[in-house]
């Protein structure tokens, strides 16, 4: 059989939605002596009926259905394909990239010079939301997530850095007890604070299980409030005369500027697969500019990258 058009199989999509030729042909520009020429035509070379036609409309045949639904699944794949092209066109235009707030705010922004200088030719633009966006149905590049690193859907991923959690406190807090929180022992006695959340098969550890690792303090006596994201951890303990949980990544700039003290070198590291990973779409797996930036996250952890 000879190829078939694009306007053919339009003409079928819009047969079987609409069942009415008048009704086709206004939605494609047509006349629908044009329309009804097209069907009979294909039907002739067929050698069978697609539709029955009624004075009220049309109705599918067996085979008109097999053969229209094809046509529409045809046509939604090539506009899908042509929105990828698209989008690979932009390649060298445009860099989206998603992440947390205190990723974002921690090391994605302050840092954000060295990647524009890697990738002089790309615009950058940087979402910052604690929401998962999804990914293969929109136009980010890179989404920086911790999670366990297995694909899900359409993607690759690529570890950017591990993680643990370490015990901190207020500048102030510090100053008034200095001798008292040189011991975890003694950190019952303050209000403790940590994130409570769960990420795939992984409960968020908690002071519990910090101090379990430790295996010398009792901590159950231990007044403790949780919140759902480490950025109000950070907040909070700030503000208020408390001990908080926190990633050291994540809070490097509180504590390298004094805000925060780190109280013990007792770390608590997140069990692997767990870490924090690039994950990127197929369809932008060999970009350059996304190749770029995930040597540049990853360079951030060794401060190969930093802004000096």
């Amino acid at each position: 059989m000879k190829y078939l058009s694009g306007s053919l199989f339009q003409i079928l999509d819009a047969s079987l939605r609409l069942k009415n030729f008048s009704k086709v042909a206004n939605e494609l520009g047509l006349t629908p002596a044009a329309v009804s020429y097209q069907i009979r035509q294909f039907e002739s070379r067929l050698g069978f009926l697609l539709f029955t036609r009624h004075p009220g409309g049309l109705e599918v045949t067996k085979e008109g259905q097999i053969i229209c639904q094809q046509a529409c699944e045809s046509l939604s794949q090539m506009r899908s394909v042509i929105e990828q092209a698209k989008r690979l066109n932009q390649d060298a235009k445009t860099l989206r990239i998603t992440a947390s707030t205190r990723f974002a705010t921690q090391l994605l922004l302050p840092n954000l010079a060295r990647l524009k200088s890697i990738t002089p030719d790309t615009d950058i633009e940087i979402d910052i939301s604690d929401k998962i966006r999804p990914l293969v149905q929109s136009d980010f590049d890179i989404a920086i997530r911790f999670c366990d690193g297995k694909p899900q859907g359409a993607v690759r991923v690529k570890k950017v850095m591990n993680t643990s959690l370490i015990a901190v406190c207020s500048k102030a807090l510090w100053q008034q007890h200095q001798a008292l929180l040189a011991s975890p022992k003694a950190f019952p006695q303050f209000l403790l604070c940590s994130v409570k959340c769960r990420v795939g098969t992984l409960e968020w550890p908690s002071w519990s299980s910090w101090f379990e690792s430790l295996a010398s303090v009792d901590w159950h006596n231990a007044e403790h409030l949780t919140f759902d994201e480490m950025t109000q951890v950070i907040q909070f303990i700030q503000d208020e005369n408390a001990i908080g949980l926190v990633e050291p990544k994540l809070a490097e700039k509180e504590i390298s500027n004094g805000r925060l003290v780190q109280l013990s070198k007792h770390e608590l590291t997140i069990p692997a697969p767990y870490a924090y990973y690039a994950v990127i779409p197929d369809r932008r797996e060999n970009s350059a500019p996304v190749q770029k930036c995930v040597q540049w996250l990853q360079g951030l952890v060794n401060n190969s990258y930093r802004e000096q």
